[in-house]
C-alpha cells in the first residue's frame, strides 16, 4: 500500500508505477532513464541529459529544456524563448522558474498581440492590452 500511495504522489515523473518502461513520461516529461528513487523505496523515471528534455512536449510548450540535479526538465532562459508559450502568450523571460512577459518586445511579438491588431505591455508576467 506505502508502494501505490508514493507512486500516485510522485505521477509527474512516473510513467507507470514499478515499471521501467519511460516511454510516454519521456516523451512529454523528459524523464527517460529508469532509476530508483533517492530513498530507493519506488522506481521513477528520470531525465538524465538535456537532449532528453529538449526532445520533450515539457521543453517545446513551458520552456523546461534543461535536466536539473532533482533529475527532472527544469525551466530556462533558451527554453523559455523557444517555447510555445513565448510565441502565443509572449512569455519569453524568465524569472525565478517560470516564464513571464517582462519586456515590450516580449509581449510585440506574440500572437495574443499580433494576432488581435493591439499593443500590448507586459503587466503582472502577462501580456495585455
Amino acid at each position: 500500500m506505502k508502494h501505490l500511495l508514493l507512486c500516485a504522489t510522485t505521477l509527474v515523473i512516473m510513467a507507470g508505477c514499478g515499471s521501467e518502461d519511460c516511454t510516454t513520461s519521456c516523451i512529454r516529461y523528459g524523464t527517460c532513464e529508469p532509476a530508483s528513487s533517492e530513498d530507493g523505496f519506488y522506481e521513477i523515471c528520470a531525465a538524465t541529459s538535456d537532449s532528453d528534455c529538449a526532445d520533450s512536449w515539457v521543453c517545446a510548450t513551458k520552456g523546461r529544456c534543461v535536466v536539473s540535479t532533482r533529475r527532472i526538465c527544469e525551466v530556462s532562459a533558451e527554453g523559455c524563448k523557444a517555447s510555445d508559450r513565448c510565441k502565443t502568450l509572449g512569455l519569453c523571460t524568465l524569472k525565478g522558474t517560470t516564464c513571464v512577459a517582462a519586456t515590450d518586445a516580449d509581449c510585440g511579438r506574440s500572437m495574443v498581440c499580433t494576432g488581435a491588431n493591439r499593443a500590448c505591455k507586459p503587466d503582472s508576467g502577462e501580456c495585455v492590452p
